[in-house]
C-alpha cells in the first residue's frame, strides 16, 4: 500500500514537472509570428508531456527504491544524496528524451532521421530541457528527504496547517526501548554506543516499511511509534513491529558481534487512547502529542523486565485487536501497579506462539 502511494506521488510530481516545462516552453509562441513552431508540439503538447512525466515518475520511483537500499547513501550525508540522485535522474530524463525523439521520428516519418535527431540533440532547447529537469530532480530529491524526515501524513498536515490548532486523535502508541542499554553504553563508550544506536535504527527501516508506523520521535535508545487504529490493528501491525525489529537485528547478528561484540534486543509497551495533537515552537517547530496515553505507554514498557515479557500491552488495546490470534498468545495480567498511577491497571502479556518441532 505504501509503495503504491509513493509510486503515485512520484508519477504526479514528474507529470507536474514535465507539464511545467511544456508551459514555459510553448505558451505564447503562437503569438510571435517570427517563430516557426511545429503543429504537433506547440498546439497539442500536454498529452505528450503528461505521458513523458508518467514514464519518468515510474522509472524515478524504481531507481529511488534501489538507491535507498544502498547503505553508502543511508549512512552518508545528505549532500551526497543530493549530488548523486539528480545526476542519475537527469540522465534518466535525457534517455527518455532520446527514446521519445526516435519514437516520434518513426511515427511521423516512418524512419529514423539521424541528422534531424542530431540537430535536436545539439540544439539549445534540448539542453535547456536537460538542465530544467536536472534542477527538477534536485528539488524532488530534496522533497523526498523532507518527506523521510517528517513522514507523509505529518508533512501533508503541516503544509495544510492542520496542527496549528490543537485537536484530539484516537491513536495507538508503542514505546520500543533497548534492553540493558545502560550496561551496553558503559561497555562501548560514548562514540561507539552512538554508532551502535545509529545501526539499530537504520535497520529499523525495514520494519517501518512492513508495518506502517509513524515514527513520532527517537529518545536516546528508545523510539516512539504511533499508528492510526486502522493501520495499527490491521495484521496486528502494532504488535508485530516489536518482534519484526528483533528478528531483523538477529539476521544482522554477525555484523553486531563483529563491530560491537553485542547483539541488541528491544522490549516494548503499547497502548491506545485519545491524545491531543498540536504544532509547537516558532523557530524550530515540532508536532507534539499530549495526554495520559503517552505516560501510561511509557509506564507499561517499564514493566517488561519486571514481568518477564518482550511485549506488554494495555487491556484497552487488547480489546480492540481482531479476534484471531495471528500466531500470538495473550496472557491477562491484573492489578499491575504502574508508577504514577493511583490505582492498579490491567495489562496483557504478549508472546509469539512457536511452531511445534
Amino acid at each position: 500500500m505504501k509503495n503504491s502511494q509513493q509510486m503515485l506521488t512520484s508519477v504526479l510530481l514528474w507529470m507536474f514537472a514535465f507539464s511545467l516545462f511544456g508551459y514555459l516552453r510553448f505558451y505564447g509562441l503562437d503569438a510571435v509570428p517570427e517563430i516557426e513552431i511545429s503543429f504537433d508540439m506547440a498546439q497539442y503538447p500536454w498529452p505528450i508531456f503528461l505521458v513523458l512525466g508518467a514514464i519518468a515518475g515510474v522509472f524515478y520511483e524504481l531507481i529511488e527504491r534501489r538507491l535507498n537500499s544502498k547503505r553508502f547513501l543511508q549512512e552518508g550525508p545528505y549532500w551526497l544524496t543530493l549530488a548523486i540522485k539528480p545526476v542519475i535522474y537527469g540522465l534518466l530524463v535525457l534517455g527518455i528524451m532520446i527514446i521519445t525523439g526516435i519514437a516520434m521520428n518513426l511515427f511521423m516519418y516512418g524512419e529514423i532521421d539521424w541528422n534531424r535527431l542530431r540537430g535536436v540533440a545539439t540544439g539549445k532547447v534540448y539542453w535547456v530541457f536537460f538542465v530544467f529537469f536536472l534542477v527538477a530532480s534536485f528539488i524532488i530529491s530534496f522533497l523526498q528527504i523532507i518527506r523521510q524526515y517528517f513522514g507523509d501524513r505529518v508533512l501533508l498536515n503541516l503544509v495544510t496547517g492542520k496542527y496549528l490548532r490543537p485537536f484530539e486523535e484516537y491513536r495507538i502508541f508503542m514505546f520500543l526501548d533497548m534492553r540493558d542499554s545502560t550496561t551496553i553504553a558503559e561497555q562501548l563508550g560514548t562514540i561507539q554506543y552512538s554508532r551502535f544506536i545509529q545501526d539499530c535504527f537504520r535497520d529499523f527501516t525495514k520494519v517501518i516499511e512492513a508495518h506502517q508506523p509513524e515514527v513520532y520521535q527517537y529518545v536516546g535508545d528508545e523510539v516512539v511509534l504511533t499508528w492510526q487504529p486502522e493501520q495499527g490493528l490491521t495484521n496486528f501491525n502494532c504488535l508485530k513491529a516489536c518482534y519484526a525489529f528483533n528478528e531483523v537485528l538477529q539476521t544482522r547478528r554477525e555484523h553486531y558481534e563483529v563491530q560491537y561484540g553485542i547483539v541488541p534486543s528491544f522490549k516494548a509497551g503499547a497502548h491506545i487512547g485519545r491524545v491531543r495533537v498540536a504544532e509547537i515552537g516558532v523557530i524550530r517547530r515540532d508536532i507534539a502529542y499530549h495526554g495520559d496515553v503517552m505516560n501510561t505507554t511509557a509506564r507499561i514498557q517499564s514493566q517488561c523486565n519486571t514481568l518477564g515479557y518482550e511485549l506488554l500491552i494495555s487491556e484497552a488495546l487488547w480489546r480492540e485487536l481482531p479476534k484471531r490470534t495471528e500466531g500470538l498468545s495473550f496472557q491477562p495480567l491484573t492489578n499491575v501497579v504502574l508508577k504514577g498511577k493511583e490505582l492498579p491497571v490491567n495489562l496483557v502479556g504478549v508472546k509469539p506462539v512457536l511452531p511445534e518441532a
